[in-house]
């Protein structure tokens, strides 16, 4: 039996609605709305519930409309249609007379923005992405961001985000005061319970009688801007045929063709900064190397991605071609095997015509003191972190060089100035920083930079595996008084394989919380 679109808890006097598409992103159909919809309805009426908080299953909230569903809709009744009832939908839920919440995570873009902004206060994740994005696909809002949004970041706020078409930051949107705030992805629902319940320890009536004077006072010219916003993506869906743009992107998005997009159809059929680059990832079965191969899937890049477990590699493989459509390659690779480096970036450049980003994530820990540290544990580290880079980057480097482009990122950690019982793992990740500048040298003049990212504590399966008591020590001595989160370090890797870090090489950039402007964590 197929689970329903929206999952409905009740906690308390907390109604949850929780869009449940998680394979699609918790993309918006017809069957999300309408049971969206009548949930809000149900919710409105019933005297048990005083607030409500909507929520994505999965990792994002909702990256907007379902284009597949778009197309079968404009086939048969036309999109206007359906865009009447995801307006009616939200318009329901800011109309409602009891607060509503929106916890995000991950992604909210396009209609899952439109979506948050409806509700009366917004907590987010670490690490989500927000953005309107609309124009990208050549599409215009059609469910009142064109409104909205304005009134929520204000006019030069909005009018970027929709004439630009970037994904910003939650964190972006908290001194504008819209998202009141970014939380741990661990943490998100329990504190959108939290703040929930500081809502409904409100006397009801009173609480519904301040929404009716807060409502009434909205400007009475939104009603006429979002009936005309639906008018502009009727006309500009057929002025400017939508549709085709749109199939070329889902075609983009799931066809195993190797060959590289054009510019005029990259223009056309992606949101993505990376189509028609290939990023290669060491590492990537798990942990910061997986979170990183996702990111740039999302922006559409072609992945080459390698790990020493050939299961795991394969099962990730599968799992990001499934999410993200992209064209994606899984190699058992021991990184410190110069043959299999080799052969890796070899058939790389062969099934994808070009190495654009290579991001050398590779390493391992077996910490001890100096005395106990054996010949074996010694090699291991420096041969995976620091050899394991080297080899990787020699290999791609008469590619980057031949077509003058390139982007190396290399992970050397907060621990490479020093740090208590891990003089194998500094002594690694320390050359891994010389590495780094020794590259950018090299690769300057033909295009390519070198940069290397030191992460503080992450969230990883590693640091979970610690016993509480030891976690909670070591987290309380990270300024922020938290541990990162892996999309913190796959938006930085993210960032400088960008055009916006074009005139960035040679640099570390600490990703830690605040750890390195202090001392060693032991």
């Amino acid at each position: 039996m197929t689970a329903p679109s929206v999952l409905v808890e009740q906690h308390g006097s907390v109604r949850w609605l929780i869009l449940n598409r998680p394979e699609h992103r918790n993309a918006m159909n017809d069957d999300m709305i309408g049971l969206l919809s009548s949930h809000a309805r149900d919710a409105e009426q019933d005297s048990a519930t005083s607030v409500i908080v909507v929520a994505g299953e999965g990792k994002s909230f909702s990256a907007g409309g379902d284009f597949r569903h778009f197309l079968a809709m404009d086939e048969s009744e036309g999109i206007l249609p359906f865009l009447e009832r995801v307006s009616e939908c939200f318009a329901r839920i800011e109309a409602s007379t009891k607060p509503w919440i929106a916890a995000i995570q991950g992604h909210a873009v396009a209609g899952g923005l439109e979506l948050a902004l409806v509700c009366d206060a917004v907590i987010a994740a670490h690490g989500t992405l927000i953005g309107d994005a609309h124009l990208n696909n050549r599409l215009l809002p059609g469910a009142g961001s064109s409104v909205r949004l304005e009134r929520a970041i204000g006019k030069a706020n909005a009018r970027w985000m929709h004439l630009s078409g970037e994904l910003q930051q939650a964190e972006e949107f908290t001194a504008i005061g819209w998202i009141r705030d970014v939380v741990p992805i661990n943490e998100l629902r329990s504190r959108a319970q939290r703040l929930a319940l500081r809502l409904a320890a409100h006397d009801q009536a009173a609480q519904q009688n301040m929404k009716r004077l807060l409502l009434s006072l909205e400007d009475r010219r939104a009603s006429e801007g979002l009936r005309r916003e639906l008018e502009a993506f009727g006309d500009n869906w057929v002025e400017h045929d939508v549709p085709s743009a749109l199939r070329a992107f889902l075609s983009t998005r799931t066809t195993q063709n190797s060959r590289k997009l054009t510019m005029t159809e990259t223009r056309e059929a992606t949101t993505g900064r990376y189509v028609g680059r290939t990023v290669l990832i060491t590492g990537a079965a798990q942990g910061l190397g997986l979170a990183m191969a996702e990111r740039f899937a999302f922006e559409g890049a072609s992945l080459a991605i390698g790990d020493l477990s050939e299961d795991a590699i394969t099962d990730a493989a599968r799992h990001i071609h499934e999410s993200y459509g992209v064209d994606v390659t899984a190699t058992r690779m021991d990184v410190t095997d110069s043959t299999h480096v080799t052969d890796w970036v070899a058939a790389s450049r062969d099934r994808h015509g070009t190495i654009d980003v290579l991001i050398n994530n590779a390493g391992i820990i077996r910490d001890n003191r100096i005395e106990n540290i054996s010949d074996e544990d010694w090699a291991a580290v420096v041969d995976v972190s620091l050899t394991g880079a080297f080899l990787c980057s020699r290999a791609v480097f008469p590619h980057m060089r031949n077509q003058r482009y390139g982007r190396i990122i290399s992970f050397s950690s907060m621990s490479w100035r020093g740090n208590f019982g891990q003089v194998n793992y500094v002594a690694a990740k320390a050359g891994v920083v010389g590495l780094t500048r020794g590259l950018a040298l090299e690769g300057a003049r033909y295009g390519i930079t070198a940069n290397a990212i030191a992460p503080g504590l992450i969230s990883t399966p590693m640091l979970e595996s610690m016993n509480a008591e030891a976690r909670t020590l070591l987290v309380g001595k990270v300024p922020m008084k938290r541990a990162g989160d892996p999309s913190n370090i796959a938006e930085g890797a993210a960032f400088l394989a960008s055009e916006a870090a074009s005139y960035i090489t040679g640099v570390v950039l600490d990703i830690d919380g605040g750890i390195s402007i202090g001392s060693s964590l032991r």
